[in-house]
């Protein structure tokens, strides 16, 4: 007799595993149903949104070169994104330079460098998004 019940001991075991690993399941994915909905419902398309900051000056071999951060703080990716820096003294801009980052992808950032013959840090930087496509 004792061989008898424990086959159903085994099945009443494993019949409550099987549901448990079922409501985790269903859990799991009405928790990503919900991350869906909500990034959907929060962030509508909207198209590239770019910033640009500064992170360090280092000076290379008589030149200057500025590393900046760029950021698409949109939903949509934007592509050939066109950084410009320019340099200006008593208002005057005495140099400009661009950068091109090829992909920028929705909410992500990117670095990259400027290099300027003239020191950032004897004027004034300006810095600006001036182009990007959308793929």
């Amino acid at each position: 007799m004792s061989h008898s019940g424990q086959p159903k001991k085994e099945d009443a075991q494993k019949r409550r595993l099987e549901a448990i690993a079922g409501i985790a399941g269903a859990l799991l994915t009405l928790a990503v149903l919900g991350v869906l909905v909500h990034d959907a419902i929060v962030h509508r398309g909207r198209p590239p949104l770019i910033v640009v900051q500064p992170s360090e000056t280092h000076a290379r071999g008589g030149n200057h070169q500025v590393t900046v951060i760029a950021r698409n703080e949109g939903d949509e990716t934007a592509a050939q994104v066109v950084i410009e820096g320019t340099l200006r003294k008593n208002g005057t801009a005495i140099e400009t330079v661009e950068l091109t980052f090829e992909y920028l992808s929705p909410r992500s950032e990117q670095r990259g460098g400027l290099v300027f013959a003239n020191d950032p840090a004897q004027n004034d930087l300006e810095l600006r998004p001036k182009s990007y496509v959308v793929p």
